[in-house]
């Protein structure tokens, strides 16, 4: 397991582990039954989505959960893109162009958001 995946899955973990006292109160995490996970290329991969899933599984076992994953590599929530991303060919995906579609599609009832992990704009060291 690479670190960044080894402090994804922490991450997850220790908000997962803080669910059923939260839920408590909230109910936001049993009553969800579509959970929709937006994110960059971590998120595309999907291993801490499973990691999520487990955590749920063993903490709500009654609840029938349906997990979507449409990260998509590359994607920014800043809308910043470095000249020649991808050879040139398109600059970075921004998520604010597609927020809208996915939430009228989906219909989300919790979403889950993972940005930043380890991208940033790629430019040379400056003076």
């Amino acid at each position: 397991m690479k670190p960044r995946e080894i402090l994804t899955l922490t991450a997850c973990l220790v908000l997962l582990q803080q669910a059923p006292s939260a839920a408590a109160s909230t109910n936001a995490v049993p009553d969800a039954k579509r959970i929709v996970f937006l994110g960059d290329s971590i998120t595309y991969s999907g291993h801490y989505i499973d990691y999520v899933e487990a955590v749920l599984l063993s903490q709500f076992p009654k609840s029938e959960f349906e997990l979507i994953n449409i990260g998509l590599p590359s994607e920014t929530v800043c809308g910043l893109s470095e000249p020649g991303h991808a050879g040139g060919k398109f600059p970075r995906p921004n998520l604010h162009e597609r927020l809208d579609r996915v939430l009228m599609k989906l219909k989300p009832d919790l979403i889950m958001a993972c940005y930043g992990m380890n991208d940033g704009i790629y430019y040379p060291f400056s003076q």
